[in-house]
Parts: structure tokens; C-alpha cells; sequence
């Protein structure tokens, strides 16, 4: 499943290169938006060899994030059904600052960043998002399906997670914490509840600024959108994550090395961006792009060696008609006509 090691630096290099420029600020897009999303989220995938060595082992965490301009309806009438405007995608094994500066640098090369007057990044609470929203001026917001999937994992009972579910749809957020706090006597102690309880109530108060949706943020001026677009509440990355990523690379028994995985992803990327076949159009036209025009230089073509280059020919060996000298059925009959031209065998 993995790609060579040479691949993997060449694609380092590219990569690299684009960060640099993005530090230079020498990267300026000329797309003009006054809102953009953002949406991130990872996926942990089986690794082969070396790479799995280090981390958490067999499994590590490749990076995915997404950033669009608003909704518009897919069909029109009645339906209720939307999809995003220019979706761009970034994705691969980086550190946290590297895929930060990544994606920051993607959203140079396709925006006038200047003109951006509200971002807004939503996400599972993971510290490379949130050092994603710590690199530029963005609003984080916590998935809401990462935070009701949390509620119904870490409260024992059914009824009491949908009572916390409610009092955070209702942004009745101190109400929430208490009642969880509460839960811990009602479970009589136990320590194994006890601790769960007190991993959701460390999550949610660690993301507590992000309960509240951007719409209801008193901080947060909403520009008016463009015609034909519409800003609804986040919550596309668990769909893309299994589009883009899951579907092609998790599971079936596959395994990934790293310069494989991140290399796939980079097309996987390209794909969902709508960009892949003007990649692959540019590479076989032969465009190059400005960073290597700047470093092509000429070569001199070497002269030609004047030592004979020894070859052997044998000669063709031709057949005769078939079933010649044989009793001729019909099938045979039927044969000798196919290979025959003009009344002439092809032999």
C-alpha cells in the first residue's frame, strides 16, 4: 500500500516550499469572501513497517481539514437538501504547526485574506485544531455531534444524557455541569462512573466557549450572505472524513506507510476539492509551475557513441493452412475459410 521513500520527500519538499512562501507572505489569492468555515477532524489508520513505531503504535492519526464559503440548495423546490460552496480540502500525517501552516497557506493561495471578515472553525476539541484557531483569528466552535456522542459515552444513564443533552441545546451550560456533578452521588460513588462523569465534565468545561453555535454568539456580527447562499450550523466533517478518507482507507485489511498514506491523501485531497483533474492536466501538459521554471537549466546533450550495437534477427517462421493433408470436415472447412483473403491464405 506504501509508496517509495522518494515520493514522500518529494511531496516534503512541495510541501515545504508552500509553507515558506505562506511565512513570506508572498502567497496573496484573489478570491474575495466575507465568511469562510472551516471544519477538522482526524482519522486513525493501520501502519505498516517502521511507521509503526512511535505514537500510539499500529494506528496513527492522519489530519483532515476542510474549509468552504457557505451553503447553496442542491436541487430546486421543496427540497431541503444543500451543499457547500468551493470546498477546499487539506490532508496528511503533519505535527500540529505543520498542518496549521498547511491549511493556513491553502487559504492564502485561494483568498484575499484581508477581505475575510468572520472565520469560523469547528471541531472536536483536539489541541492541533485548536492551535489551527490560535495560528489566525477564528471562532472555534465544538462539533455538536462530537459533544452529544461525549454525553452518551461518559453518562451511565440513558435518561440523565438526554436531560444534559437538552439543558446544552438550551445553552444552559453552568445547568449541565451541575447536573453532572450531581450524577456522581446518584451513582452511588462507584469509581468507574465517577471517572467517566469527570472526563465529560473536563471536556466540556476545557470547550466551554465553543458549546455556544457562532449564530448565538452575542460577540460574533454575521455579515449578510451573497444571493443564493445560505450560513447554516457546521457538522459536515463526519460525512467527509468517511468520503474522503474512511471509505478508501480504512479497514479491508490495509495497511499504510507513511509516505504512502500522506501521498494517497494529498489525491484523495485533490479529488474532493474538484482540482484533481486540472493536476493531472497540468502535469501532462507539461506546465510546470513558477518555483521550477526558475530552476531549470540547460543540459547539453551528450554525443552519440559510435560503437555498433550488436543485434540478432532471426527469421520469421510462417505456418501453413491448417488441417492441410487431413480429412476436411465441416468445422474444418468452415476454419480455412476464416484465414483466407481474396481466395489467398494468409500463411
Amino acid at each position: 500500500m506504501g509508496r517509495s521513500s522518494k515520493d514522500g520527500r518529494k511531496n516534503t519538499r512541495t510541501r515545504k516550499t508552500k509553507i515558506k512562501a505562506y511565512e513570506k507572505g508572498e502567497l496573496k489569492g484573489k478570491r474575495e469572501v466575507k465568511v469562510l468555515f472551516e471544519e477538522s477532524d482526524g482519522l486513525y489508520i493501520n501502519m505498516q513497517g517502521k511507521d509503526r513505531k512511535g505514537g500510539s503504535g499500529r494506528k496513527k492519526e492522519i489530519k483532515l481539514a476542510v474549509t468552504y464559503e457557505g451553503w447553496e440548495k442542491r436541487y430546486f423546490g421543496k427540497c431541503d437538501e444543500y451543499v457547500v460552496i468551493n470546498k477546499n480540502v487539506v490532508a496528511g500525517f503533519h505535527n500540529s504547526k505543520e498542518f496549521a501552516d498547511l491549511s493556513e497557506a491553502t487559504v492564502s493561495e485561494e483568498y484575499n485574506i484581508e477581505k475575510i471578515q468572520l472565520r469560523i472553525l469547528n471541531g472536536d476539541g483536539a489541541s492541533w485544531i485548536k492551535e489551527s484557531a490560535s495560528l489566525a483569528l477564528k471562532h472555534f466552535q465544538l462539533d455538536r455531534f462530537h459533544i452529544f456522542q461525549a454525553i452518551h459515552k461518559y453518562i451511565y444513564d440513558k435518561k440523565e444524557a438526554k436531560k444534559v443533552s437538552r439543558m446544552i441545546k438550551k445553552l444552559k451550560i453552568d445547568q449541565a455541569l451541575n447536573h453532572i456533578e450531581q450524577l456522581k452521588y446518584k451513582c452511588g460513588g462507584e469509581a468507574k462512573e465517577v471517572k467517566k462523569l469527570e472526563t465529560l465534565q473536563q471536556y466540556l468545561t476545557n470547550n466551554r466557549d465553543g458549546l455556544i453555535p457562532y449564530k448565538q454568539r452575542k460577540n460574533i456580527k454575521l455579515p449578510a450572505p451573497p444571493e443564493g447562499i445560505s450560513y447554516r450550523n457546521l457538522g459536515t466533517m463526519e460525512h467527509n472524513i468517511c468520503d474522503i478518507l474512511y471509505l478508501r482507507m480504512k479497514n479491508r485489511k490495509m495497511s499504510w506507510s507513511k509516505a504512502g498514506a500522506n501521498n494517497l491523501a494529498k489525491i484523495l485531497a485533490l479529488k474532493a476539492s474538484g482540482k484533481l483533474h486540472d493536476k493531472i492536466n497540468s502535469l501532462l501538459s507539461g506546465e510546470l509551475s513558477e518555483r521550477l521554471t526558475q530552476e531549470v537549466k540547460e543540459i547539453k546533450k551528450p554525443k552519440p557513441k559510435t560503437n555498433k550495437i550488436k543485434t540478432n534477427i532471426y527469421p520469421v517462421r510462417r505456418g501453413g493452412m491448417p488441417f492441410s493433408g487431413c480429412s476436411v470436415t465441416n468445422g474444418r472447412k468452415a476454419i480455412q475459410d476464416l484465414i483466407t483473403y481474396g481466395g489467398q491464405s494468409i500463411f
